[in-house]
């Protein structure tokens, strides 16, 4: 029999008044508690490239990148923590470039100085060349007993005779006769001083007197020697 025009329950439903068990209650059935599956882990790389991120960025970089892999098949937790470890990874590594870029331009600067494409670098100075110019030669010189009526010489004063007036010490150097400023000739030999001429010679012991005159030419006469 059929009341209602519905498929019911002929007994009305719950004998005792109450209502039918739902799903997952207590009456008549199991209760369902929902299963937590691999997605609740954390993902271990996701950990680790964040701190090889700081040790060493490289590493940091790949785990990161391998770890968001394995978070997307895998339906794992850590993505956050991949993507920090990736992003400071990648950071680390473009600090680390730029500033080997810095050093390889500034140890290039301060090694080799600039030079202007301008202006012209300037030529070498030539090598000095160091001439040592020979002392000229000693000219020799002649004593008073040499001489001889005839010879030209030059004198030297040297200094005053401090025991004798109008005597000075001398440097007798012979020279050829010729007419010129300084040449003297020797007119006369003696044993005293008794030359008539304005000037003449004598040893250091006065045992020999040379008198001589400006030499005049090869025509000059000559005073006789004597005295010797």
């Amino acid at each position: 029999m059929t009341y209602g025009g519905g498929n019911q329950d002929p007994f009305g439903g719950d004998p005792f008044g109450g209502q039918a068990p739902q799903q997952g209650g207590f009456a008549g059935g199991t209760t369902v508690f929902p299963q937590r599956g691999p997605e609740s882990e954390v993902n271990t790389l996701a950990t680790l490239s964040i701190i090889f991120a700081v040790v060493f960025a490289p590493v940091g970089a790949v785990l990161g990148h391998v770890a968001l892999s394995q978070i997307r098949q895998r339906h794992q937790r850590g993505r956050e923590r991949a993507v920090i470890g990736v992003t400071i990874s990648y950071i680390v590594i473009a600090l680390t470039v730029l500033a080997l870029v810095v050093w390889v331009v500034t140890s290039n600067g301060s090694g080799s100085s600039p030079v202007s494409a301008t202006t012209p670098a300037a030529a070498a100075p030539p090598p000095r060349t160091t001439v040592i110019t020979p002392p000229p030669p000693q000219r020799p010189t002649v004593n008073v007993e040499d001489l001889r009526v005839g010879d030209c010489v030059e004198v030297q004063q040297n200094k005053p005779d401090p025991t004798q007036a109008n005597t000075d010490f001398i440097t007798v150097y012979p020279v050829v006769c010729e007419v010129r400023e300084g040449v003297m000739q020797v007119t006369q030999i003696l044993s005293t001083d008794s030359c008539k001429s304005p000037s003449s010679l004598s040893n250091n012991k006065k045992t020999v007197f040379a008198c001589i005159v400006d030499f005049k030419g090869r025509g000059a006469a000559f005073y006789t020697s004597a005295g010797r």
